[in-house]
């Protein structure tokens, strides 16, 4: 049965302000977000537990082009993310916690020259955090997470019909604050340190509006429980596929296939409620699009 229903409306404001011939612009806004949720009693299907709650929240974004091509940017913003819910092995099973407060902080940089581009960056952001007691087995939002991390992308046309888009990210996790002292500095469920992609298409020469895609995801190793006691390992899936695009009855049409894991790969991720997650296996997916 249905365990919970969440409903997330928002809406903002912002505005642009440009300076120095352009090369200085400085957004400003405001956001206002709501979380209401209802929880449900799985065996009987009533409401055990309904909220519903709003923050309004700003943000600062700023982005300096010191010269041709390139860019400075930094950005502060806060958000709210909705609150974990309590685990099958809780006592509290399927109790929903309240909206989370997120921060974030990130400096960048980023250059383009001949249709390629490449961008780097620093951020940190901090959010609560769900944790379960192992004496009591309650689980509470008794704590807080800070990731500090680089994130690296690269992107653009590498030669006439070949286009690549790939990044890397290296994240150092860190609870900050727990019910136990023991748990302080430990990696947060489901982090890994590092992630990484890589994407590419290739317009087939002689087939014209026939392009092969293909994708590396790679993610490391993480931890699925609060103690750091049990280790899953990183995996990477490769994704194969392709499309055409054409015209019939003077309609434009996109015929897709993709082939997702296409290697078959069996590993491990986790999901929500910190449970473990099997991998998709390997998936064959066809779709078209037309435009009328």
């Amino acid at each position: 049965r249905l365990s919970s229903r969440s409903r997330l409306p928002s809406f903002g404001i912002a505005d642009t302000l440009s300076f120095a011939q352009d090369r200085v612009r400085l957004t400003l806004g405001v956001r206002r977000q709501t979380v209401r949720t209802d929880s449900f009693d799985t065996s009987t299907g009533a409401v055990s537990s309904r909220y519903d709650e709003s923050a309004t929240s700003p943000f600062v974004g700023l982005v300096v082009r010191p010269w041709e091509g390139g860019a400075v940017y930094a950005n502060v913003i806060q958000g709210l993310a909705q609150g974990d819910t309590a685990p099958d092995t809780a006592v509290n099973a399927g109790e929903v916690f309240p909206p989370y407060k997120t921060k974030q902080y990130e400096l960048g940089i980023k250059h383009e020259w001949n249709g390629f581009g490449g961008s780097a960056s620093v951020f940190q952001i901090a959010k609560p955090s769900g944790l379960l007691d192992a004496t009591t087995l309650r689980y509470e939002a008794s704590g807080e997470q800070r990731h500090r991390g680089i994130e690296l992308n690269v992107f653009g046309e590498l030669a006439r019909g070949l286009r690549l888009l790939g990044g890397a990210t290296w994240i150092d996790a860190r609870m900050t604050q727990a019910a136990s002292a023991s748990l302080v500095g430990k990696r947060p469920v489901g982090v890994p340190r590092f992630t990484a992609n890589l994407s590419g298409e290739w317009d087939v020469p002689g087939l014209p509006g026939f392009t092969l895609t293909g994708g590396l995801t790679h993610t490391g190793s993480s931890y699925v429980d609060a103690a750091n006691a049990t280790l899953i390992p990183g995996w990477t899936r490769t994704d194969l596929g392709a499309r055409w695009t054409t015209r019939v009855a003077d309609r434009a049409i996109t015929f897709r296939a993709s082939l997702e894991n296409a290697f078959n790969k069996r590993y491990w991720s986790v999901g929500t409620w910190n449970a473990l997650l099997l991998g998709m296996l390997r998936t064959l997916a066809l779709s078209a699009t037309v435009d009328f």
